[in-house]
């Protein structure tokens, strides 16, 4: 579906049993950068090292066999009957923070991600700790929208001073990621955020918690600018500065 070679809404309207795909054995890349083609969003892989598929057409098949056939050609792929794959797991998943069941959407890159809403996004109880301005001590929020861009949020190492009365207020960035799709999961497994200078575009270096207003499907920033269509949002552990 990804290749445009099959497409669920132009199947024919006749019964049909099954669809026959032909694919062609190719020389495998060592990495694969996502890309969104046809409505869906491929993931990005690094190091890879399995076999490489290239399919090239398709036929609608309105008989599919008797069941021994069906059976004897599965005897012969490489899952056995009755076994489960296994998914790898990522080497470090301590960088990724789990999202829980309810509220849940699927980002860009085929991830699971808090859907954005005011109700999710913010500040509830009282505990101080689960506020975002505080939880953004130790963690880098993403946001993304529907148009397939992804922002980066993060506070200040340095704080800033008032001009007025010498109060120390926080200060955050706000960034747009160049490239979003391959800022995933496995990307934070081996690279604790904020992301390099070079993988961002610097929106606002300097914005103190009250130029941001959040919205139920956008933000306003510095009254100035809104970034519209939210619709997902994760955080992740952010890398801890060291004393030197």
């Amino acid at each position: 579906m990804h290749s445009g070679i099959i497409n669920i809404n132009s199947f024919p309207a006749k019964r049909f049993e099954g669809v026959e795909l032909t694919c062609k054995v190719i020389k495998p890349k060592k990495n694969y950068v996502g890309s969104f083609k046809n409505g869906i969003m491929s993931r990005s892989i690094k190091a890879y090292a399995g076999n490489a598929l290239k399919p090239e057409g398709i036929r609608h098949l309105t008989n599919l066999g008797p069941m021994e056939s069906l059976e004897r050609y599965a005897a012969n792929m490489h899952i056995p009957i009755g076994k489960n794959r296994i998914k790898p797991k990522p080497k470090n998943i301590s960088n990724i923070v789990p999202i829980p069941e309810t509220h849940i959407v699927f980002n860009m890159n085929n991830e699971p991600a808090y859907k954005y809403s005011i109700f999710n996004i913010a500040d509830k109880g009282f505990e101080k700790n689960e506020f975002m301005i505080k939880k953004l001590d130790n963690y880098v929020l993403y946001l993304e929208t529907d148009k397939q861009e992804k922002y980066e949020l993060l506070k200040s190492n340095t704080p800033l001073n008032s001009e007025v009365d010498l109060d120390v207020f926080d200060v955050f960035r706000f960034s747009r990621v160049k490239h979003p799709e391959r800022i995933d999961n496995d990307y934070f497994c081996s690279n604790k955020p904020p992301l390099a200078d070079d993988q961002i575009e610097v929106i606002y270096p300097n914005l103190e918690w009250e130029e941001i207003l959040w919205g139920n499907t956008s933000i306003l920033i510095q009254g100035e600018r809104r970034v519209e269509g939210l619709r997902s949002f994760k955080y992740y552990k952010r890398e801890k500065e060291t004393n030197k």
